[in-house]
């Protein structure tokens, strides 16, 4: 493969790293969301637990009870969809992450074998250069 055609090659699989890595970074970004949703979740459920068990020191009614208690149904709830919710993000993370790897790995094998004909291709001039010098001096020093 010439040069221009690796060099074609290296610069749509950068662009294809670089789509994949803004795809890995919003998935990171969706799933510290989700992660942050549940936290707050869980925190709204000891909360609510406190003041369904007369925990913390209120002047809550029986009424007001039996709702906080009613509540924590619908926060558990809410709990369980959301650890559900970071489960699928999680796997869409991972599964992004995997092929943002994948497609840097093919861009590093394509930067290495451009390198490594260049470097090849510089090994072969100065072997003509060393040659056509060799020459050079050699005629001058035949009588």
């Amino acid at each position: 493969m010439s040069f221009s055609k690796l060099e074609v090659a290296l610069r749509l699989s950068s662009e294809e790293e670089n789509k994949a890595a803004v795809k890995f970074k919003a998935s990171q970004d969706e799933y510290a969301r989700a992660e942050d949703i549940l936290n707050q979740a869980l925190s709204y459920r000891v909360e609510y637990e406190e003041m369904s068990v007369g925990v913390r020191p209120n002047k809550f009614t029986l009424i007001q009870l039996t709702a906080a208690r009613s509540f924590l149904t619908t926060i558990d709830s809410l709990i369980e969809n959301q650890r559900a919710v970071l489960r699928e993000k999680h796997q869409v993370l991972e599964a992004r992450r995997e092929k943002w790897q994948l497609v840097r790995a093919k861009t590093k094998s394509i930067e290495a074998i451009i390198a490594h004909r260049k470097k090849s291709h510089l090994m072969l001039e100065e072997k003509n250069d060393q040659r056509r010098l060799d020459d050079l001096f050699g005629r001058e020093l035949a009588p």
